[in-house]
């Protein structure tokens, strides 16, 4: 179950505009069910799920280690690992529900801040964050290095 819901996630992410990439094919699913093994036993990385008419329907999914960026504090910081929705089932608030449970859950455990990566391409989660108080601490840039392109510019 936990599989599915991180497959959905990674089709959205390797969807149009942001072609990020994500372990999907069934050739990863060792990999995938090994790593998400070792998160399932640390009992310090909860993950929620929502169901309808018994069928999992979204997942938030947090590490106390997570990709925190290093320049912030990571004492009283959990980190929001995946959110996901299943597309049909967006717009319904499942996604919120999810969301106000692990808030619940961070701050009886003490926890002051949860951070989370969301690339601004993601044109239905970065709303979502925004939109329930998430606030940008850091941007990045990358630059493809194409020699196609270097070629053209004479370089």
């Amino acid at each position: 179950m936990l599989l599915e819901l991180a497959r959905t996630l990674g089709f959205h992410h390797l969807d149009s505009p942001m072609f990020m990439y994500w372990p999907v094919l069934p050739e990863h699913d060792a990999m995938a069910r090994g790593f998400f093994s070792a998160l399932l036993e640390d009992e310090g990385n909860p993950h929620f799920v929502a169901y309808r008419k018994g069928e999992p329907v979204g997942l938030t999914s947090f590490l106390k280690q997570g990709f925190t960026p290093p320049h912030m504090n990571l004492e009283g910081n959990i980190y929001l690992f995946m959110g996901i929705v299943d597309p049909e089932a967006q717009d319904g608030g499942v996604g919120r529900a999810l969301l106000d449970h692990g808030m619940a859950w961070a701050r009886s455990e003490g926890y002051e801040r949860c951070t989370l990566h969301v690339l601004s391409a993601n044109y239905s989660g970065e709303p979502f964050w925004f939109a329930n108080g998430f606030q940008p601490v850091e941007y990045s840039l990358e630059r493809q290095l194409d020699e196609r392109v270097a070629w053209a510019r004479g370089g």
